[in-house]
């Protein structure tokens, strides 16, 4: 689902629901509202796709489900997630490089910050 809004049978929506086929799939968020929800294990979620609210943009929501094992997340450099210290309201705000922010939402914040502490950033 990477940057294919809009071409082939993908809709050209900002809005999306994106699952795992088993383990070992690449997810993608981008603009809008997107559900990310992995399958097995060893699933990369990517984020390097999202909007940061600079420019025009509206920020993106991200909401990660089934996030476990050896899955990871990718995530661009600069963006920092540290100032969230509040592991009970489900929602982990992620500062950017550029100034701005993007939303990632969860039904168990303190593993997915295990997963987010551990990210590569490209």
């Amino acid at each position: 689902n990477s940057g294919s809004d809009g071409v082939g049978s993908d809709l050209a929506w900002d809005n999306e629901i994106v699952g795992a086929d088993n383990q070992g799939d690449t997810i993608y968020a981008d603009g809008g509202t997107d559900v990310l929800v992995g399958g097995l294990g060893e699933d990369t979620f990517d984020l390097t796709g999202v909007l940061d609210g600079t420019s025009g943009t509206t920020s993106s929501d991200v909401y990660i489900k089934n996030i476990a094992g050896t899955a990871s997340i990718t995530m661009s450099t600069g963006d920092d997630h540290s100032a969230n210290s509040d592991l009970t309201d489900g929602v982990i705000d992620v500062q950017t490089s550029s100034g701005g922010v993007y939303h990632i939402y969860t039904d168990d914040e303190a593993t997915l910050m295990t997963y987010l502490d551990a990210a590569t950033l490209v």
